[in-house]
């Protein structure tokens, strides 16, 4: 096996899972955790953001959630992680610029993203409140 496949491989293993995963930090307190270790973390600079609204985590099979997973770890280059907001947890990803986040939000339809350097949500201006979750 090469070291790409065999780093692939080692990625798809860590990936399974991550919906019972995240359930797993719904009585943390919130914050953001890193979804292996499930320690704490802050960054410095870039921005947190996700695609689960609450309906879409209940409608989305383990294998649905696992391969949105997978890909936005390959498009954000980001580690998975685990943010709890009034008990409600969601698979997230840090990003380094706010264009890059805010397209992933839009995308996903979400209320906004999480500006590290700040420390503050910053609400999704194209976020479609019309829609369902």
């Amino acid at each position: 096996m090469t070291k790409d496949k065999e780093s692939d491989t080692i990625k798809s293993q860590m990936i399974n899972g991550a919906k019972q995963r995240a359930q797993g930090f719904k009585n943390k307190t919130d914050g953001t955790y890193n979804a292996q270790t499930g320690k704490g973390v802050k960054h410095n600079i870039g921005y947190q953001v996700s695609f689960v609204r609450p309906k879409t985590f209940e409608r989305m099979t383990d294998d649905e959630y696992d391969a949105k997973v997978a890909e936005l770890i390959e498009e954000t280059g980001s580690d998975e992680y685990i943010g709890v907001w009034g008990g409600v947890v969601e698979t997230s990803f840090h990003v380094k610029t706010k264009e890059q986040a805010i397209i992933i939000a839009t995308k996903h339809n979400q209320d906004g993203i999480w500006d590290w350097e700040y420390m503050e949500f910053v609400p999704n201006p194209k976020q479609n409140k019309n829609l369902d979750d």
